[in-house]
């Protein structure tokens, strides 16, 4: 848990928020793991295959996922971004190198709001509001709408005093996990990181616009 107030200086492990097998959730740093286990034994299982088939179209592979053309291993952020703007992510791009393969899958996709890297207090339910988002058909495209300001940028409850809509706000860790077609099934990430801007930028960089145009 990092001290985003720089208060206190005092950094401990993090925690994740996870359902449990039982279906119930469970804090803490143990479980940081638990949402990623299925992907990375899965992969395990996979490359397994890997050295015992006989050849390359016959094992499982991951796809390559792109969100509003950005392919890769780094991270999309996005710095420009104002309390209440809708943002869409458009992971339509993302291709399946084993599409041509018969009895496949198609791609899963999965939109994740990773709330805790964002949060500075243990109790991330008052302190980071859920980002929702609606998709399409096939969940390749994910629009949400961020909150209003005096949510993305409240002041964290360490600050003493504090009060009101801050000079700085939230960042947003959203995360879409892809499911490859194959099995057991590889999957690849992609993770975007929203810079809220406190509304008194967004004022200013409408008032500049209006001035360009004329």
């Amino acid at each position: 848990m990092h001290d985003l107030t720089r208060q206190t200086m005092i950094y401990s492990d993090a925690v994740d928020i996870v359902v449990g097998q039982n279906g119930q959730n469970f804090t803490s740093n143990h479980a940081t793991i638990w949402r990623w286990r299925q992907a990375y034994q899965d992969e395990m299982s996979a490359r397994v295959q890997w050295s015992i088939r006989g050849n390359y179209s016959a094992g499982s592979h991951p796809p390559v996922v792109s969100v509003n053309g950005s392919c890769g291993s780094a991270p999309l952020v996005l710095d420009n971004v104002y309390p209440k703007q809708t943002l869409t992510f458009d992971a339509s791009g993302t291709y399946d190198p084993d599409a041509n393969q018969t009895g496949r899958n198609a791609l899963q996709y999965n939109w994740m709001h990773y709330r805790e890297i964002s949060a500075t207090q243990t109790n991330i339910n008052a302190e980071v509001p859920w980002l929702n988002f609606t998709l399409s058909n096939d969940g390749s495209v994910a629009t949400t709408t961020l909150p209003a300001a005096e949510l993305a940028c409240a002041a964290p409850n360490a600050l003493q005093a504090a009060h009101g809509v801050q000079e700085t706000c939230q960042q947003y860790h959203v995360i879409l996990e892809v499911t490859g077609s194959g099995t057991p099934p590889i999957r690849r990430y992609k993770r975007v990181i929203i810079k809220v801007q406190p509304p008194a930028s967004n004022s200013t960089v409408n008032v500049r616009s209006k001035r360009d145009e004329l």
